[in-house]
């Protein structure tokens, strides 16, 4: 048993007055065939989108990612050019203050430093005594 629209469908088709889909054409000898559809530029891989556009995500997240990153290393370069510059000036003011402490604690310096600043200290003629100590 077949049912009134499927009889119907066959009916049109073969009287060739009835409904034909967009992509079917009917050829010379009546018989409907398949119009093939014409690929888009994109679809052909021609266009400049062509494509998937998660690919096109995928490239700007990249591009983003690496001007970003390239930002972040001229920031820490300039850090480090600031450090080394403090450490060399750090440096020479350290050696500096080395030298100047080494001048001044001389003895005879340090005699200089007293008789400026009048204390009434004096400078001990008798050399130091050794302490001997015995382990018992």
């Amino acid at each position: 048993m077949t049912s009134g629209v499927e009889d119907t469908t066959a009916n049109e088709q073969s009287s060739g007055s009835g409904f034909v889909p967009e992509n079917e054409v009917q050829s010379e000898a009546g018989q409907p065939t398949r119009e093939k559809k014409r690929a888009t530029p994109a679809q052909e891989g021609r266009g400049l989108f062509a494509f998937d556009l998660k690919f096109w995500i995928l490239v700007c997240a990249l591009c983003v990612l690496y001007i970003s990153m390239r930002n972040y290393y001229d920031k820490l370069w300039r850090q480090e050019q600031e450090l080394e510059e403090e450490v060399k000036n750090l440096r020479s003011e350290s050696i500096t203050l080395n030298a100047k402490l080494m001048r001044t604690s001389k003895e005879s310096e340090v005699a200089k430093l007293v008789e400026e600043r009048q204390l009434e200290l004096q400078e001990s003629r008798r050399p130091p005594i050794r302490i001997k100590y015995y382990e018992r």
